[in-house]
């Protein structure tokens, strides 16, 4: 029988590292353009994905029996399209205030931190992405207890690990990893309409 709980608990965390995988890499695209995602949003965005996939596994099943699983993967997808978008937004115009001379001290110190839309967007995609992966999670003999703390965890050390790599790429690119950030959400936003 404690073979079965430990199996259990592997199982609950491939599931956790198979839903962290977008933080991760949404992760290593705001570290590769100097931007930062403060403690307090890695551990509120963690938060409501965790919630979300707490929430779908106790009550969910049904909902996406209805919903068909399709709406989650459309919505995450057009999120990370826009993130994608609002990165290029981005360079292009730090692009185009460089050639005009035009200082970028003040702009820099803003573009560091995150953006609110871009917290939103980001909460509603890993949320969308808890939900769908409830599903799974409630057919695991673990309480909500376990699957939050588990979610959680694991999202925290992907965030903060794909973080660390962005910043490493975005060192080697003189701080100009934006155009790169756009382009890894525009690539996982593809992989989920896939």
């Amino acid at each position: 029988m404690r073979n079965d709980g430990a199996c259990h608990m592997v199982e609950l965390l491939l599931l956790a590292a198979a839903l962290s995988a977008d933080n991760f890499a949404v992760s290593i695209g705001y570290g590769s353009s100097n931007t930062r995602i403060s403690p307090g949003m890695t551990a509120l965005l963690n938060l409501f994905c965790s919630a979300a996939l707490v929430a779908s596994a106790q009550f969910g099943k049904r909902f996406l029996q209805s919903a068909g699983p399709e709406w989650g993967t459309r919505v995450g997808a057009g999120c990370f399209f826009l993130m994608g978008t609002l990165k290029i937004f981005e360079e292009l115009r730090k692009r185009r205030r460089k050639k005009q001379g035009k200082p970028e001290a003040r702009l820099e110190h803003l573009e560091k931190q995150l953006h609110p839309l871009e917290f939103g967007l980001l909460a509603v995609s890993m949320s969308v992405d808890g939900i769908v992966s409830g599903v799974f999670a409630a057919d695991l003999p673990v309480t909500g207890g376990q699957i939050f703390f588990a979610s959680f965890a694991v999202g925290m050390a992907a965030m903060y690990a794909g973080t660390a790599i962005g910043k490493k790429t975005g060192q080697k690119n003189g701080g100009n990893g934006a155009l790169f950030g756009g382009i890894l959400f525009y690539l996982l936003a593809f992989l989920k309409l896939t």
